[in-house]
């Protein structure tokens, strides 16, 4: 382990050791500088601990480059795991005048010794007590040269974590290190018949060995079962392995924890000698290490002191404020699986990034990152010799009956009722209960206590909060899962669906005179008849010009629009089309009157063929807008849900108690002291419809839930009902049972709306607008045609200055080229250029005449003289 680990300790020891009989300011060096150790030398950890302290020694004072020609003196003291000789040895440190006390290895001679630290003012460094509660406050001697078992209760609570158990059952010893043992037999009896299959062993390793000895022989090591052990295990493992094949045989599978030490090239030669010092007969463990660290850890602080002339001084090392407890800094483990003959590494832990396949040392350049996706192990092999992971519980097999709570119900006994005069249950829930637990992997003895009065219905809150107290362990029947009940209970998976809906009564709609008007809506109605008008003008603007079907007298137009446009309903238009653009529009309004025609032929002939039913209440929102009495189930969650969530006032809720009450209560209304509508759960609502066909539901559901059986909180029984429900579902039996206690009569199949589903303006919305498009796309061409043709024309006369430039004159002649035949248009500008050309024809004739007559009167007139 890299000196670098214990710079935190390393100045605090300086702190501590300026106190001692070296604070003086010196300005040479004594020779020797004696030190104490302390520990149980024939023990697992005080074995390893005895050769490397000395290894320490020898390697410090070989080392000219510390301490300067002084040299430690060791003086070593067996405690033999003995508060009262540790007491004892500690004190005959005083005669050798040492500095500072390695050790000791038990947290509970450390307690001991720390109080003559403190009167001696002598440092002690433990390398292998891990008791949290040595702390500096008390014990301000007292440096842990090792890491606090604090940290490795955090690796081994995150490994519960990761894998999803959820209790732990822990054997330690009733000292400091981890309880006076009385009979191993007798204390693993008693952990067979706990829930939990998770056991985490903290004891030393001679009880170790022996517990999972005894556990192998009650077959507590097969399959299901997970066994945790803290680093004791493999502080032999290490340094004594290969065991004995019954022992290792014995702990197949267990998880364990070692102190983790950085790989580095000191490490690894430090090793590979210590190989050759034991001739492989003692193998290294971490606390060995430890042990070698702490006299390091004395002679860098020495010699510290010394090159500063006796004189303390302080680092300002970032790393200070997280030593102030005088442990290791960036405390990290092992997790390892123990397999075969040996063990395999499966991953590590640190403080700093959590658990990782990743060694802690290359994690700490890096950001922390704690989160779930990034906690990974390698995979583990478990006991009985299996890769699939433990669920960590098993049903208790102890000869208690779980106490299950069921609800006395008195209406709607078909989902749970007791049979009169025993203290059995019978129903749907009941049944789907059994079922259930025969499924499960493992027997499950219950009882059925019955709860409530037997005259109403209970409250279902009442029933579910005697399982927090501890009353029930369990609760079957119709119990909702809601999110007031999930916050301190856990339920199964839903076993059926529910949720709140809306009862109403009902009248028929199947008859009247005006029947024919209700497949549309209003709005339906009036920009429907508008488009029957639009596409009328629009076809007439485009034929008007080249059809005589469209021309004629106006009031004979108007007529032609109106018909035209109302027959296409029918496809029965006589006229024909010959523009391309007429053709284009009334193509795309055939497709649109198709869809319209058959619609409303199908919503017409259900209004006439099926029962329709209507109602004021649509749904809970009118029901919420108005002010009339509500009904609701005595005990259902509905009443807290209605006042709490929906906000309605419970001056207007009434509790009902059967389903006599509720077909009552619906049949006088308010007007009459009775109710607009009813409240419940789905599931009550169909078995009451299937007897009462003159009323129906409304609206939709407003909340989506179920019914489960409700648990304490983290029971995994929860977790493996559910999967057994979810079986049940698969392989059809949650039907059969459903069907043998729900079957429903032909009324309550009648699914049929309350109110007629009339058809709205925006289910046509997409039709309208293509028709709407093609209209104004033709209209935009046909306009732009008729600009380009006025453009071209000329008028008959040359216009007044002024007058061709006006805007009414263009608007005037643009009327009229619409107006006009599209024939008529040629033959006029035919006949103004013949009008022109006869013209001419006649000036010239008449200017021949008057040059001929002219010459006559001039012949004349020559004669005459």
């Amino acid at each position: 382990m890299d000196a670098i680990r214990f710079i935190s300790c390393l100045f605090l020891f300086c702190l501590l050791f300026s106190t001692s009989g070296y604070s003086r300011n010196v300005s040479s060096r004594p020779a020797v500088v004696n030190i104490g150790a302390i520990f149980t030398f024939e023990s697992t950890i005080g074995r390893v601990a005895k050769i490397a302290i000395q290894e320490a020694v020898k390697d410090v004072n070989a080392n000219p480059s510390i301490l300067h020609g002084t040299k430690l003196k060791i003086y070593m003291r067996n405690t033999n795991c003995s508060g009262f000789l540790g007491l004892a040895e500690a004190l005959k440190f005083t005669e050798n005048d040492v500095i500072a006390i390695i050790g000791p290895q038990s947290s509970v001679v450390a307690h001991i010794i720390s109080h003559v630290a403190n009167e001696l003012q002598v440092p002690l460094l433990s390398f292998a007590a891990t008791d949290p509660t040595l702390n500096t406050l008390q014990f301000p001697f007292f440096v842990r040269t090792t890491q606090s078992d604090l940290y490795q209760m955090a690796a081994i609570s995150e490994v519960v974590d990761h894998y999803g158990w959820k209790q732990v059952t822990a054997i330690f010893i009733d000292n400091d290190y981890g309880t006076k043992w009385s009979d191993i037999m007798d204390i693993l009896v008693k952990v067979a018949l706990m829930e939990s299959r998770v056991v985490i062993v903290h004891v030393d390793p001679g009880i170790g060995f022996e517990i999972f000895s005894v556990a192998n022989h009650l077959e507590m090591m097969g399959n299901g079962w997970v066994w945790i052990a803290t680093d004791w295990l493999l502080s032999v493992l290490d340094s004594a392995s290969p065991l004995p094949s019954d022992t290792m045989d014995s702990m197949q599978g267990v998880l364990a924890f070692r102190q983790h030490t950085p790989d580095s090239d000191r490490k690894r030669a430090f090793s590979s000698r210590w190989h050759k010092l034991t001739g492989g007969s003692l193998g290294l463990h971490s606390y060995g290490l430890c042990a070698y660290d702490s006299v390091w850890l004395i002679a860098h602080a020495v010699d510290t002191f010394f090159n500063q002339g006796g004189i303390i001084s302080f680092s300002n090392d970032s790393r200070l404020p997280s030593g102030e407890d005088r442990s290791l800094i960036l405390p990290a483990y092992d997790v390892v699986n123990v397999i075969g003959t040996g063990f395999r590494r499966i991953g590590y832990w640190s403080n700093y990034s959590g658990l990782s396949i990743m060694p802690p040392e290359t994690l700490y350049t890096k950001p922390p990152n704690r989160s779930s996706a990034n906690q990974k192990l390698y995979s583990a092999i478990w006991p009985g010799d299996t890769l699939i992971t433990p669920r960590g519980w098993a049903f208790a097999n102890n000869g208690k009956q779980l106490r299950i709570g069921v609800p006395i119900r008195v209406s709607f006994r078909e989902f749970v009722s007791q049979v009169q005069g025993t203290d059995m249950f019978k129903g749907f829930c009941i049944d789907v209960f059994t079922a259930a637990v025969s499924l499960l992997p493992y027997p499950v003895q219950y009882q059925f206590i019955p709860f409530g009065g037997g005259k109403e219905n209970p409250s279902y809150t009442e029933l579910v909060n005697k399982i927090t107290t501890g009353f029930f362990d369990a609760a079957v029947g119709d119990i909702a899962i809601v999110t007031n009940r999930t916050k301190t209970l856990d339920f199964t998976q839903p076993y059926v669906a529910s949720g709140l809906v809306v009862v109403v009564p009902f009248r028929k709609l199947n008859s009247g005179a005006w029947a024919f008007l209700r497949p549309f809506s209003a709005r339906m109605w009036i920009v429907t008849a508008c488009f029957f008008l639009v596409i009328g003008l629009v076809v007439w603007i485009l034929e008007h010009r080249i059809n005589d079907e469209f021309r004629g007298p106006p009031k004979r137009q108007v007529i032609t629009i109106l018909w035209f446009s109302l027959s296409t309903l029918f496809f029965a238009h006589r006229e024909n089309t010959m523009s391309s653009l007429a053709r284009f529009v009334l193509l795309i309004w055939l497709f649109v009157v198709l869809i319209i025609n058959s619609s409303y032929t199908a919503s017409l002939t259900s209004i006439f063929t099926v029962q329709q039913l209507s109602s004021p209440i649509k749904g809970i929102e009118s029901l919420k807008e108005s002010d009339e009495p509500i009904g609701f189930q005595v005990g259902s969650f509905a009443e807290y849900y209605l006042s709490k969530e929906v906000g309605i006032s419970e001056s207007r809720l009434v509790p009902l108690g059967s389903p006599e009450a509720y077909a009552k209560a619906l049949q006088l209304g308010p007007e009459k002291g009775g109710v607009a509508a009813i409240v419940d759960e789905l599931p009550y609502v169909e078995l009451f419809l299937s007897r009462q066909c003159t009323f129906r539901i409304v609206g939709q559901e407003f909340t989506k839930s179920g019914w489960g059986f409700a648990f304490p909180r983290d029971s995994p029984l929860a977790l493996d009902m559910s999967t057994a429900i979810l079986a049940l579902s698969e392989n059809g039996d949650l039907q059969r049972i459903h069907d043998k206690w729900l079957t429903q009569s032909t009324c309550s199949s009648d699914t049929s709306e309350i109110e007629s589903n009339r058809l709205h303006l925006k289910s046509f919305g997409g039709l309208f607008l293509i028709c709407g498009l093609a209209c104004f796309i033709s209209l935009l061409i046909h306009c732009f045609q008729m600009t380009r043709k006025l453009h071209r024309s000329a008028p008959v006369k040359s216009p007044s200055p002024g007058q061709g430039t006006s805007r009414s004159g263009r608007l005037h002649r643009l009327l009229s080229l619409m107006d006009e035949k599209a024939g008529q248009s040629k033959s006029a500008g035919k006949r103004r250029k013949l009008e022109r050309s006869l013209s001419e024809n006649d000036r010239d004739c008449e200017f021949g005449r008057n040059s001929m007559r002219k010459e006559t009167e001039r012949m004349a007139g020559a004669t005459s003289l």
